[in-house]
């Protein structure tokens, strides 16, 4: 009996919680309009309302395009800095060959002398 009375708890207050959680994300779908929507009676207001409107959307448009192009120089900039790291990386990778190189042979030339003092 108290577990049954425990589990019908936890089930209504999972149902309660689900349904809450719902809400609010239906609630961050709808969109709510910043500023009241007033209908102009005439043409000309209508004409002057949706200029004012796609001024607006012009100026938005024109801010992107600013900021593309500034990504763009952002990204140009680092293609350059990885271009000079690229070639600064083989210039070091160069200069470690030289000198596993001159490492191996010296090593081969101990080796001669080791074996050659050891058959004497």
């Amino acid at each position: 009996m108290i577990a049954d009375k425990r589990t019908r708890i936890l089930v209504e207050r999972r149902e309660f919680f689900v349904k809450h959680l719902r809400v609010q994300r239906l609630a961050k779908c709808f969109v709510r309009p910043t500023e009241k929507h007033i209908i102009p009676s005439s043409i000309e207001e209508r004409v002057a309302y949706l200029e004012g409107k796609v001024e607006e959307q012009s100026k938005g448009f024109g801010e992107i395009t600013g900021r593309i192009d500034g990504l763009s120089t952002r990204i140009d900039a680092l293609g350059q800095k990885i271009d000079r790291f690229r070639d600064e990386l083989s210039l070091r990778i160069q200069a470690l060959d030289q000198k596993f190189v001159w490492l191996i042979g010296i090593q081969v030339a101990v080796l001669l002398a080791v074996v050659s003092a050891l058959l004497r």
